[in-house]
C-alpha cells in the first residue's frame, strides 16, 4: 500500500513536470487541457490544481502586451484571452482577471475581423466587472468595432459609456474626444 502511495506520487510529479513544461514552451491551452484532462482521469492531481492553473495564468498575464499590429499579434492576443477565460471556468479567479480575460479574446477578434464575436466578449468583459479598469476598454473597443460595423449611433454610446468608465482608468481623454468627433461627423455625413 506504501508502495502505490510512492507510484502515485512520482506519477503526479511527472505529469505537473509536463503540464509546467508546456508552460514554458506557452502552450497554455494544451497545458489546461492536459492537467484538466489529468484530473479527470485520476482525481488525485485535484488538489493541486488550483495552483497550477494560477501558475499557467501568471505566465499568460506576463506575456508581453504590446499593441497588436499583425494578425500574428492579434491571434496571440485572442489566444491568451482564451486562456485566462477557460482557466476562469475552472477556478474562481479575481473579477478584474476574468474581465480582462474576456477583454484580450475580443480584442484578438476584433483584430482578426471576427466582430460579432468581439462584441459578445466586450460585453462579458463590461457584466463581468462593470466598474474595472479593462471596462473602459472594453468599452472603447467595441465603439471601434461598432464603427467598422458603420453601425455610428451605437459606436457614439459606447464611447460616451467608456468616457463615464474613465473616472476608474488612466486614458487618454483626447483619444477620445477624437474618437467621438469623428463618430459624429460619420452619423452626420450619414445623415445628409
Amino acid at each position: 500500500m506504501i508502495f502505490r502511495g510512492r507510484i502515485d506520487k512520482k506519477t503526479d510529479q511527472l505529469k505537473i513536470d509536463k503540464i509546467l513544461g508546456l508552460v514554458n514552451s506557452k502552450n497554455y491551452l494544451e497545458a489546461i487541457d492536459l492537467l484538466l484532462e489529468s484530473i479527470a482521469q485520476d482525481d488525485s492531481l485535484s488538489s493541486k490544481a488550483e495552483e497550477v492553473l494560477q501558475i499557467i495564468a501568471a505566465s499568460v498575464l506576463k506575456e508581453d502586451t504590446v499593441t497588436p499590429s499583425s494578425s500574428a499579434d492579434y491571434e496571440k492576443v485572442k489566444y491568451n484571452g482564451g486562456c485566462i477565460v477557460k482557466i476562469c471556468s475552472v477556478i474562481n479567479m479575481p473579477l478584474p482577471i476574468q474581465a480582462l480575460g474576456w477583454y484580450l479574446k475580443g480584442a484578438g477578434l476584433g483584430g482578426l475581423g471576427d466582430y460579432d464575436e468581439a462584441i459578445r466578449c466586450f460585453d462579458k468583459t463590461i457584466e463581468i466587472d462593470p466598474s474595472g479598469a479593462t471596462t473602459c476598454e472594453a468599452w472603447k473597443d467595441k465603439a471601434t468595432v461598432l464603427f467598422q460595423l458603420k453601425k455610428y449611433k451605437e459606436a457614439l454610446a459606447c464611447t460616451e459609456e467608456a468616457l463615464r468608465a474613465l473616472d476608474n482608468a488612466e486614458v487618454d481623454i483626447e483619444k477620445f474626444k477624437q474618437g467621438i468627433m469623428k463618430i459624429k461627423k460619420q452619423i452626420e455625413e450619414n445623415s445628409s
